[in-house]
């Protein structure tokens, strides 16, 4: 089997083992569904951002930056996958195209979303909330790619 497969399968097993485990133990009845929808909503974006990775590391750099930018391809529930480069310029967005080449990232240590994005691909990937920081009510799930460029799978529309 790909080693790809059998690392995303794992991690997929991993995701779920402990939402299962908790849910055994968890006796408590409630009817406040706000943290599981959002869960699912952050689960949604996680996935859609793994695919996108996937999807670049099967077909390559210029393939997966051209389908990133097609609206019809990794568009999905209001949710869409951007490209930057390591220095925060934007190789693909299907809703920026007018901002293709354009730097989001300031060279003086700026704090803003793109870098914070950036170093979290960097070091693994993860999730960014409106919870966890200021990110004008969108949520983001960073991935890198190969160390030269990276996607982060976005909550809507800027």
């Amino acid at each position: 089997m790909d080693a790809r497969f059998l690392i995303y399968s794992l991690l997929l097993l991993l995701l779920f083992i402990p939402g299962s485990i908790l849910a055994e133990n968890n006796t408590s009845v409630g009817t406040d569904t706000s943290h599981s929808a959002a869960t699912g909503d952050q689960e949604a974006l996680m996935n859609l951002a793994l695919d996108a990775k996937a999807y670049a590391l099967e077909n390559g750099k210029t393939t997966a930056i051209s389908a990133f930018s097609d609206k019809s391809t990794f568009v999905r529930n209001g949710m869409h996958i951007s490209a930057y480069n390591q220095s925060g310029v934007l190789l693909a967005d299907p809703y920026q195209t007018d901002k293709i080449g354009t730097s989001f990232i300031a060279p003086d240590h700026d704090t803003g979303i793109v870098r914070q994005l950036r170093d979290m691909a960097q070091s693994g990937g993860g999730m960014l909330t409106p919870e966890m920081t200021d990110t004008r009510g969108l949520s983001y799930y960073a991935a890198g790619i190969d160390g030269g460029w990276w996607i982060v799978a976005v909550s809507g529309t800027a």
